[in-house]
């Protein structure tokens, strides 16, 4: 143990005072705060908890009909074969046009789409226009196709766009491709699209607590 020596002066003499060092002092260790309780939905992350709200809007369809989020739109498929035109008709009557495949998400959601119902092959609102271009009904921008062989069919008689799903037995590679057919002679399913009946916005908060109820 250190020794320590103090020199005092009382009366003119000098007095040495030995002792031990002083000790500092005692600090007690703080207790670390408890983890907080994540539950009814909360995530833990770090010491805090965080519930995150859907960014996608909550879309509401008529019975029958699918809701998508990629477009914020309805579908529906039926699947009574009919040629292109009475196919257009009936989605008309349905309230809304023929389903679009614009973008390779729109394409890859009907697509899916056809899997689920299990339709070999659907019309979609696809067709050849007065200058023999392909566009759409609902005129959003031809920025994409997926046609059999990658080619564009013959003009002449294949004006009309069908798409074919995994089951298409003629041609082994007509699985999941577009194709061109007679608009009146050909007859399959058909997709139709319409807007929904109510769409609410996404919640866009973010949810923080310390774990505290």
């Amino acid at each position: 143990m250190n020794k320590l020596g103090i020199i005092l002066w009382l009366a003119g003499i000098a007095y040495i005072r030995c002792g031990e060092e002083p000790k500092p002092p005692t600090v007690k260790p703080t207790k670390p705060a408890p983890p907080p309780k994540c539950d009814g939905g909360w995530k833990k992350f770090g010491d805090k908890c965080y519930k995150k709200t859907s960014l996608a809007p909550a879309i509401e369809c008529e019975a029958g009909w699918t809701a998508a989020q990629h477009d914020q739109m309805c579908y529906k498929g039926s699947s009574d074969l009919r040629n292109f035109i009475e196919a257009k008709d009936y989605c008309v009557k349905e309230g809304g046009t023929m389903a679009c495949a614009s973008t390779p998400v729109e394409n890859a959601f009907l697509f899916n789409y056809m899997a689920e119902q299990k339709y070999l092959a659907v019309w979609i609102g696809g067709s050849l226009d007065m200058k023999d271009k392909w566009s759409w009904l609902d005129d959003s921008e031809w920025g994409m196709a997926a046609w059999v062989d990658g080619k564009a069919p013959d003009t002449k008689t294949s004006r009309c766009l069908q798409l074919h799903g995994k089951s298409a037995s003629i041609k082994p590679n007509w699985r999941r491709y577009w194709t061109g057919e007679n608009c009146e002679n050909a007859k399959t399913a058909v997709v139709c699209k319409k807007k929904p009946n109510k769409v609410t916005p996404a919640d866009l908060d973010r949810k923080l607590h310390a774990g505290k109820k």
